[in-house]
């Protein structure tokens, strides 16, 4: 999936929380990873969270952000962190090496998962028009020319 190998903004604990609202209206980004100085994932960042409480304008990240987040490693499969997507609205990936690789949501999942059985979908949406023809045309004598 494209979004869980791609380059993701980021902050870190020690940001100003003015700049993850920054990064998450100039993105329509709903969530947004945190990480440590080291580059590795600690928390996120979300709307819900920024909106909770009335922070004065001096507020880091680190007094906003929720330490709890799911993660998936690419070497996983995909199908590990459906339960936690459905749950949580997203999980971040890391690459085996434990740095960020990308995040999957649910709208993410929404597409794939169309892409995939979109053509499945559109099959079965011919046989049955098929069989009400066929339906039809015998109700009214025209099939049984077979």
């Amino acid at each position: 999936m494209p979004s869980a190998r791609s380059e993701l903004k980021i902050v870190r604990f020690t940001d100003p929380l003015s700049r993850a609202v920054e990064l998450l209206s100039e993105n329509a980004y709903d969530q947004l990873p945190v990480l440590d100085g080291d580059g590795h994932l600690r928390g996120s960042i979300t709307w819900r969270e920024i909106g909770a409480t009335n922070r004065p304008a001096t507020a880091l990240v680190e007094d906003a952000a929720v330490l709890k987040v799911r993660s998936i490693r690419t070497d996983e499969p995909m199908v590990d962190c459906l339960a936690d997507v459905a749950d949580h609205g997203c999980v971040f990936v890391l690459n085996p090496d434990g740095s960020l690789s990308g995040i999957v949501t649910g709208h993410d999942l929404a597409h794939r998962f169309e892409q995939e059985l979109r053509p499945y979908a559109l099959i079965q949406e011919l046989e049955l028009r098929l069989r009400r023809a066929l339906k039809k045309g015998s109700d009214t004598g025209e099939g049984n020319s077979w």
